[in-house]
């Protein structure tokens, strides 16, 4: 599945129609490149939990630049800590700084290790 661009209404219709699966992660930006649009992660969070699903955002354009401490698009919308997965490539935002992170909780990471 895959929702139009920073379409809640679409998320959420995908959300309902996908309920049958086992599991379901929503996968978006923090910040998207090309337009400077940020991700309205509180609602999308709010979706997420509604219908039971995980929430991953790729911070690539967002570390370390972005959020009154650099924290990213979580901080921007005061949800530290809310977010399932967090990844980001440390060339981007950063300047060509060599590398990439994916944090999450313990059990996350230890699957994707």
């Amino acid at each position: 599945y895959r929702f139009k661009h920073l379409d809640m209404k679409d998320l959420e219709k995908i959300l309902v129609e996908s309920q049958t699966c086992r599991l379901r992660l929503v996968v978006t930006d923090g910040v998207f490149s090309m337009d400077g649009d940020i991700a309205p992660l509180k609602q999308i969070l709010l979706l997420a939990r509604k219908y039971k699903a995980l929430v991953m955002i790729d911070e690539a354009h967002a570390s370390g630049v972005f959020g009154k401490e650099g924290r990213g698009t979580p901080e921007y919308w005061d949800i530290l800590g809310k977010i399932d997965i967090i990844t980001s490539t440390l060339g981007k935002a950063l300047g060509g700084a060599t590398g990439g992170y994916c944090s999450g909780r313990k059990e996350i990471i230890s699957l994707l290790r």
